[in-house]
């Protein structure tokens, strides 16, 4: 099951293109891993 965040970036790539999408979904995993540290 998505979520609902998940959803959004996916409905996002499709809107602005796989790339723009990618780097979103990269920044979004890169804020998450230094809040992990």
């Amino acid at each position: 099951m998505m979520r609902p965040d998940h959803i959004y970036i996916a409905m996002t790539m499709v809107k602005h293109g796989t790339l723009a999408g990618a780097f979103i979904f990269a920044f979004k995993i890169l804020r998450f891993a230094v809040h992990a540290l």
